[in-house]
């Protein structure tokens, strides 16, 4: 069943703050995860379920999103999660998040393979900000 998943930059502008997001990869390359995303993300060993549950068990909000918008072209669900916890290193959850998802180098640790960790300012973000206006979308559809 369709589901509507909301772009991480719109979810920046409505949080009006930086925000956080994982997407998984699955071993497979950039390109063709861009175009497909992972396949057995459901899967119960997956990486990003693994996430999930950790989120839910520590009552950190987290919900599926879209890549930054792009007004030339439509991409598919990859499997990216936006975390609901700030970038700020002195709040509580952000600490917790760091250090499940994190290795003392700031790499993914390595029990989750082909998860990538990003963050998106909200100063990038604004740069679509006119993607809000009433109708932007369906005008833009009619030309597409």
């Amino acid at each position: 069943m369709p589901k509507l998943i909301y772009h991480i930059d719109a979810i920046a502008r409505k949080k009006n703050r930086d925000v956080l997001l994982l997407a998984f990869h699955n071993g497979i390359t950039w390109d063709s995860a861009y175009l497909y995303g992972s396949a057995d993300y459901q899967s119960p060993d997956h990486p990003r379920q693994k996430i999930i549950k950790w989120l839910e068990e520590n009552e950190i909000g987290w919900e599926e999103c879209a890549d930054i918008a792009n007004e030339t072209g439509w991409q598919a669900y990859r499997d990216q999660i936006y975390i609901d916890v700030p970038f700020d290193t002195d709040n509580e959850n952000y600490k917790k998040l760091i250090n499940y998802i994190e290795d003392s180098g700031r790499n993914v640790k390595a029990e989750f393979p082909n998860t990538y960790f990003y963050f998106l300012t909200l100063s990038e973000a604004m740069k679509n900000a006119h993607h809000d206006e009433p109708g932007f979308w369906d005008k833009r559809a009619e030309t597409f």
